[in-house]
Parts: structure tokens; sequence; C-alpha cells
């Protein structure tokens, strides 16, 4: 196998390491945009549950002002009655002293079910806070490591870009012309390595069946997997006929 021909397998490899480089490097930020959403649903969730209880202490705060203002309605009305000089006034204050009282066990009872809201809610916020520590953890080593594997990637990618131009710089411009237009057209180097090894083998064979043939002069593209990938012996003579005649030994 002639020294070209080497090296425009070794320049598919590298291409395919590329496409494969290219395409996880791609995938970095989505994935990382994807943990800081992780991260901000357990957020979220911490910051509903101390607004919750927040809110709830609010109101709660609210109503015990109202029990506080009704208690000193009561007392002013007691001290009123001690001044009134009619059973009709005695009677009327009785009866608001009654309904401020009332007031006071509705009010009373709103309090009682709210600090019974507050406790759980404050079991939530306890929850929401330890998923979000746990999460934070997670999410931290997850970065670390995603945030690794991009940099390994990154630095492979450039030793794979910078060997790429040394082969480019040390293969026949014509040969490489010929390859980069088959890998335009296929949109990609090899997409089955198995069929990539039997095309190899298949090509091989055909190569050790033309002893005159003067090794770099050989059909140009036909070292290049992605056009024996799709290769069969039966249109050897078909493929032969495409080498121009100076590929051949008169």
């Amino acid at each position: 196998m002639n020294s070209d021909l080497k090296q425009l397998i070794r320049l598919q490899a590298i291409d395919l390491s590329i496409q494969e480089l290219r395409a996880r490097i791609d995938r970095f930020p989505g994935i990382s945009k994807a943990l800081d959403e992780k991260l901000r649903s357990a957020q979220a969730a911490v910051a509903t549950a101390q607004e919750k209880a927040k809110s709830n202490q609010g109101t709660r705060k609210k109503l015990e002002g109202e029990i506080t203002a009704a208690e000193s309605k009561i007392s002013k009305y007691r001290d009123q009655m001690m001044a009134v000089k009619t059973n009709e006034e005695y009677r009327a204050l009785q009866h608001e002293i009654e309904h401020a009282q009332q007031g006071i066990r509705k009010i009373e009872d709103e309090i009682l079910n709210l600090m019974m809201e507050a406790e759980t809610g404050q079991s939530e916020l306890k929850g929401a806070e330890a998923h979000l520590k746990e999460d934070q953890q997670k999410v931290n080593i997850e970065r670390k490591q995603l945030e690794e594997e991009n940099k390994r990637d990154l630095g492979a990618l450039e030793g794979y870009l910078k060997e790429r131009k040394e082969i480019d710089a040390s293969v026949s411009p014509d040969l490489i012309s010929r390859y980069e237009r088959v890998r335009k057209l296929r949109g990609r180097s090899v997409a089955d390595p198995a069929r990539e090894l039997r095309g190899r083998r298949r090509f091989a064979r055909i190569a050790e069946q033309q002893p005159r043939c003067r090794g770099p002069a050989f059909p140009p593209i036909a070292g290049i997997s992605i056009l024996c990938c799709n290769y069969r012996p039966r249109s050897a003579a078909r493929f032969f006929r495409t080498c121009p005649p100076s590929a051949f030994a008169p």
C-alpha cells in the first residue's frame, strides 16, 4: 500500500473523529443549560415554599392585630357599661361585647388553621431545601465532569485538525481534491465501519491482481474507503477502466 493511500485512510479516520468530537462539543451548551434548568427548578420550589411561609406568617400577624383591636373594643364597652343609666343602653353594650367576642373566636379559628398550615409549610420548605442541596451537589459533579470532557474534546479536536493539515500538506493536491469532493457528496466519511472494512478487503484483493500498477498512480480515489464501501468485485473491469492510461505500466 503506497504512502498516499495510507495517508488518505488516516485522513478518513481523522475526519470521523473530528465529526464525532464536534457533535459532542455542539451538545455541550444544551446539556449545560439542562443542568441550569434542573437547578432553577429546585430553587423555584424553595422560593415558593419560603413565600408561602412568609404569607402565612403575615396573615396570622394581621389576624392577631384584629383580635387586639376587638379586645380593646370589649374593654371600652365594659367601661361604658359602668356609666349607663338605662337597661336599654346596658343591653346594647352587652350585645356589642358578645358580637366582638364572636368575632374574636372566629379569628382564633382562622389563626389555628394557619398555624397547622404553617407546620405543613415548614415541612415542605425543609424538603425543598434538602432537595435543592442534593441537586446542587449532583449538578456540580455533573458539570465538572461535563466541563472536563468538553476540555478533552476541544484538545483532541485541536490535535486532529493539526494532524489533518499536516496530511493535507504531504498528500498530492489532486488526491486531496478528489477525497474532499467525494466526502462532501456523501456528507460524511463512512457511515458503517464494518462496511468500510469489507470495502478495504475487496480493494486489497483487486489490487493484488494488478501487479503492473505503479503504486501512487493507481486510481487516485481507490484508497478512499468511502468509495470502496459501495464497490462490488464484479465491477472491477469498469472500475479500472476509469483509471488514466498513465496509471499502468506499458
